[in-house]
């Protein structure tokens, strides 16, 4: 978002600067596709059970976009980050509230009738740019979308129900507190890269060096475990 705030800026000051014509042009596209397409993706990606239909959402805004230019490029790319329409994890969709209850009712049926890819792909394919505009949440549903219960060790037997009664229904409350615990975004992963780039860089610049150290701290985490960041907090309360 930071390169967002940056392009406003120097659209709305233009006339301080002595920006070319191909300049102006490119900040113009830039910020008027975040700001009418990517933006509301941005801001609800966090969110695990919304996860399928964002990117469904995504990926029809992408596909009607008016820049043919940048929808090809942002489908192309987009098209290699699918997780959450893949048949493992689509099922995340039946937690959502903002999905309504025929489609729910369509996507239990795909998980109970249609069948599962074989080795079902941890991604989905991106179907045809055409085809997009038609495409609902439960495409790419079926019995592989068990994967998803399974591996939480969620108890199905609301499935068996309509989707209208599911609130009241213990199972399905329980499935809607595991899966908001759950990250869909990669901070995290970001951030420990981001660390220890800069861990590495400050210490030594021998990669022989570098090596031996990185042994000794995983050694030193395996021999004093509980040094994690909670782990100390919670210890320092207690005392």
């Amino acid at each position: 978002m930071a390169k967002l705030i940056y392009a406003m800026k120097i659209l709305l000051f233009a006339n301080q600067f002595q920006l070319t014509a191909r300049e102006t042009l490119g900040l113009k596209r830039f910020t008027f596709f975040v700001l009418e397409v990517y933006v509301s993706a941005w801001f609800t990606a966090s969110v695990p059970s919304s996860a399928p239909a964002n990117d469904l959402r995504l990926l029809q805004d992408l596909s009607e976009y008016h820049d043919v230019k940048i929808s090809r490029t942002c489908l192309t790319v987009f098209g290699r980050h699918l997780w959450y329409l893949s048949e493992g994890l689509v099922g995340l969709a039946l937690f959502d509230p903002q999905v309504n209850a025929t489609m729910k009712r369509n996507i239990v049926r795909a998980i109970f009738e249609r069948e599962a890819t074989e080795d079902s792909p941890k991604r989905a394919a991106l179907p045809a740019t055409s085809s997009l505009p038609t495409k609902q949440l439960s495409y790419f549903a079926s019995r592989g979308s068990n994967f998803l219960f399974e591996s939480l060790k969620m108890k199905t037997f609301f499935l068996s129900k309509e989707p209208d009664t599911w609130s009241d229904d213990e199972d399905f409350k329980t499935g809607v507190a595991v899966v908001g615990g759950l990250r869909v975004i990669n901070d995290t992963a970001e951030r420990g890269i981001a660390l220890i780039q800069a861990f590495n860089s400050k210490i030594t610049k021998s990669e022989d060096q570098r090596q031996h150290l990185l042994q000794v701290v995983e050694e030193q985490r395996r021999s004093q475990p509980g040094t994690s960041k909670q782990d100390l907090t919670s210890k320092k309360r207690k005392q």
